[in-house]
């Protein structure tokens, strides 16, 4: 379980030499304190500067930065204010610069633990964790009551596999700060890993006792029911521990695996989502984002999942790759890009591939059809055309023949005695000159007609037998 490194404010008071112990969580100015030797004109500025911090609120870092450098230039040898002047760049993301300041601090007192705490932390997040240990270690040899140092040391144990040095380390911060929550967080998580969830419970209602909505402890409860497959207790819990803390990675991811198991893929893919800017390395969150969105049919947006994967990844995420070839070949047609998917998947798989050849085998077999289907629409398209070159002139021939016999209708219409004109009729026959001798008759002649010879019927050859 990670766990980042107090930042807080230290203000100073008059009194012993003494130190308060500090919290997991960021706490606000003005909260923790801490004691100097004696009053000096220094610790009698800071707590000039610190009452005005504490009056403004103690959340205006810029404001707190300026007053704490404007210290530091009149009191170059006052530790403290060279602390809190980390704690503002901190605050404000200026890593560098809070480291700086934090050394100066230890450079004039060494009993600012907070400082190195801070420090480690700092060399955590910019990957340095070598550094990170060697500061943890050093300051808890030194100051057997560092509980936070020693809380911090344990989760990198944890982190590394040593639970027992965990579990030791937790113990003696638990000695030396009795309530101390980072620790029963600590130790809870290592029951999980050791499977020992009777214990796991135990430490969890014991630290509950320290604060009830404790993220770390949620998170260890859902972690057993997981194991022990209580679905539904473990999602509770989880959503308890992501309800206190966001930012909890691990949770967010294990609420998204069993979100789809129950096929919400929108819950799924608002924590892989989480998870993937919380944790950009976390390569396994992106693959299982792409896996989401191509469940919800979201296809370009499960393809940019695939490609960020393995662009995060170095491109030696095989997963990705055949996830990636299976979206293209099912989901959206693009054969030749998952071929080229498939075989980047079996060049980096140590494992069987039997389901990646079986689809480069369908790939081909799909290649081989849809050619075959190019060259019949293409024997289609060309036989359409053929149909329609003839079609286009048996329609001329058809315009030309009625051209033809319109004008040919035409040219009858215009001659005299067309078809449209009839010759005159006189109105009567003239009458018979009488002066004029009679015709005669003409007898018709009449053709006789010859008589018809009859049928003669010529019997066969076989008929006289």
């Amino acid at each position: 379980m990670r766990r980042a490194l107090q930042v807080s404010l230290l203000v100073a008071a008059t009194g012993c030499a003494s130190q308060t112990q500090t919290k997991i969580d960021p706490t606000p100015a003005g909260k923790e304190s801490v004691q100097v030797v004696s009053v000096t004109d220094a610790a009698r500025d800071f707590q000039t500067e610190a009452d005005a911090i504490k009056a403004g609120g103690g959340e205006d870092w810029n404001d707190i930065a300026r007053r704490m450098s404007s210290l530091t230039q009149r009191h170059p040898k006052y530790g403290l204010a060279w602390y809190n002047l980390g704690v503002a760049y901190d605050r404000l993301g200026k890593s560098q610069e809070a480291a700086d300041a934090y050394r100066r601090a230890l450079t004039q007192n060494e009993d600012i633990r907070e400082a190195q705490e801070n420090l480690a932390s700092i060399a955590v997040r910019s990957g340095d964790k070598a550094e990170a240990v060697q500061i943890l270690r050093e300051l808890v040899r030194r100051d057997p009551a560092a509980a936070d140092a020693r809380v911090a040391l344990a989760s990198h144990q944890v982190l590394t596999g040593d639970l027992d040095e965990a579990k030791t380390l937790c113990q003696e911060a638990l000695t030396y700060q009795p309530k101390h929550l980072g620790a029963y967080c600590v130790l809870a998580d290592v029951a999980v890993r050791e499977k020992d969830y009777s214990r796991a419970r135990l430490i969890a209602a014991q630290g509950m006792k320290l604060e009830a909505d404790a993220a770390c402890l949620h998170m260890a409860l859902g972690q057993v029911a997981l194991a022990e497959r209580e679905q539904a207790v473990a999602m509770l819990e989880l959503e308890r521990a992501v309800a206190k803390d966001p930012n909890l990675a691990e949770a967010r991811f294990r609420i998204a695996e069993m979100s789809m198991g129950y096929k919400d893929f929108k819950k799924a893919i608002d924590n892989f989502t989480q998870v993937a800017e919380l944790d950009p390395s976390n390569v396994a969150a992106l693959v299982n984002l792409g896996v989401a969105y191509k469940g919800s049919g979201q296809f370009e947006q499960a393809e940019g999942a695939y490609q960020k994967a393995i662009e995060r990844g170095g491109g030696g995420v095989p997963a990705a790759h055949f996830d990636l070839g299976v979206l293209y070949l099912r989901h959206m047609s693009r054969l030749d890009d998952a071929e080229r998917e498939l075989k980047q998947y079996l060049k980096l798989s140590d494992g069987a591939g039997d389901a990646a050849f079986a689809m480069l085998e369908e790939i081909e077999k799909l290649r081989l059809l849809a050619e075959e289907e190019k060259r019949m629409m293409e024997e289609a398209a060309r036989q359409e055309a053929i149909d329609a070159k003839v079609r286009e002139e048996e329609d001329k021939r058809r315009a030309e023949e009625e051209r033809l016999a319109a004008e040919e209708a035409a040219r009858a219409a215009d001659e005299p005695g067309g078809p449209d004109e009839t010759p005159p009729v006189p109105d009567s026959e003239p009458e018979p000159d009488s002066k004029s001798s009679p015709r005669k008759a003409t007898p018709k002649k009449t053709t006789k007609s010859k008589p018809k010879k009859p049928d003669v019927d010529i019997p066969e050859p076989d008929d006289f037998e």
